[in-house]
C-alpha cells in the first residue's frame, strides 16, 4: 500500500491523529471514521475539525444527542500540547518520547530567543511571550499558543544538523522531520490545521524532579500490581525521567512486572539495571 490514497494507510493516519496519545478525540473510533471517508466527507486528518451537524447526523446510530457531543468533542480537542501535536503527524520515526524532547526543546527556543523570522501579526503575539521561564521580577504576559502554520515556520528555521543537536532526536528522525516541512503536502496540511481552530499550547513537562529519575531513561515491562503501564510511564515523567519502547545500551534501567519476557532478558544480557516493583515504589518515595 504506497498510494497516500489507499484506503488502508488513511485509516490507519486517522486512528493515529485522534488516538489518546495525539488529539485524543475517544469518540471517533475506527467504524465512524471509516464511514467518513468511505463517503469521502473526511480525505485527511484536517477534514475532521471542518465537521458540521449535517456531515454527522447521517452516519450509523447517530442521532441528535450523540452528533452533538461528536461536534462537541471536536471542539475541545482544537486546544493541543506541543508534543502531542508533534506525535499526532505522524511523521515517520517520531514517536512519543520523541515528541516530547522535541517539544521541550522548541518551547526553550521560542521562549528564550527572538531570532525565529515570524510574520508581522506573529511577532506582534511574540513580543508578548516571557523571555525565560526562570525570569520573575516583573509579571509578563505569556503567550498562549501557536497555530499549527506559526510552529511549521519555527522548525523549517532548524537544518537537520540543528534538529540533531535536540537531545532525543536522532539522524533518521532529524532527517524525516526535515523531509516532512519541505513537503508542499505537509505545509498545506498545517495550513488547514490552523483554518480548522486547532491552537498549539505549551506545556511544563516536570513537575517534580526526582535524583532516581532525572535525565534517565526507563523501559516498563511485565505487568505492575499497583500500576497501570500508562501510570507507570506518567510517574516516570514527571519525576524527570524518560520511557522507552525497547532495551538498548542506553537504557538505565529496567522496570519489572510479573511476566516480563524478553525486555528482561535482554535487560541482563545488557547489564542493564532491574528494578522489580517494590523497588520502583520506593524510588518514587525518594
Amino acid at each position: 500500500c504506497i498510494s497516500k490514497n489507499c484506503k488502508a494507510k488513511q485509516i490507519e493516519h486517522l486512528r493515529h491523529f485522534v488516538s489518546r496519545k495525539a488529539f485524543e478525540i475517544d469518540t471517533l473510533g475506527e467504524k465512524i471514521l471509516q464511514q467518513l471517508l468511505d463517503r469521502k466527507i473526511v480525505t485527511d486528518p484536517a477534514d475532521i475539525f471542518f465537521l458540521e451537524y449535517s456531515d454527522i447526523i447521517g452516519l450509523e446510530l447517530f442521532e441528535d444527542k450523540r452528533t452533538k457531543n461528536l461536534l462537541e468533542a471536536i471542539g475541545e480537542a482544537k486546544v493541543i500540547p506541543f508534543s502531542r501535536f508533534f506525535f499526532s503527524l505522524g511523521i515517520r520515526y517520531l514517536g512519543e518520547q520523541t515528541g516530547r524532547d522535541l517539544a521541550k526543546e522548541i518551547q526553550k527556543k521560542i521562549t528564550k530567543t527572538k531570532t525565529f523570522d515570524l510574520s508581522q501579526a506573529e511577532k506582534e503575539r511574540e513580543e508578548q511571550m516571557t523571555l525565560t521561564f526562570l525570569e520573575e521580577e516583573k509579571p509578563k504576559k505569556e503567550i498562549h499558543y501557536f497555530t499549527p502554520e506559526e510552529l511549521g515556520k519555527i522548525i523549517q528555521q532548524l537544518s537537520p544538523e540543528e534538529l540533531l543537536e535536540i537531545e532525543g532526536v536522532g539522524q533518521k528522525v532529524a532527517q524525516s522531520i526535515y523531509e516532512w516541512l519541505q513537503e508542499e503536502d505537509s505545509l498545506h496540511f498545517l495550513k488547514k490545521l490552523t483554518e480548522g481552530g486547532v491552537k498549539i499550547t505549551k506545556e511544563q513537562f516536570v513537575t517534580n524532579r526526582n535524583p532516581h529519575f532525572d535525565n534517565q531513561t526507563f523501559v516498563i515491562t511485565g505487568t505492575l500490581e499497583n500500576f497501570s503501564r500508562e501510570e507507570a510511564k506518567s510517574l516516570i515523567l514527571k519525576q524527570g525521567g524518560k520511557v522507552s519502547g525497547s532495551v538498548s545500551e542506553k537504557t538505565d534501567a529496567v522496570i519489572c512486572g510479573e511476566n516480563s519476557g524478553s525486555k528482561k532478558t535482554k535487560a541482563e544480557k545488557l547489564g542493564v539495571k532491574i528494578i522489580d516493583e517494590k523497588k520502583f515504589v520506593k524510588m518514587l518515595q525518594r
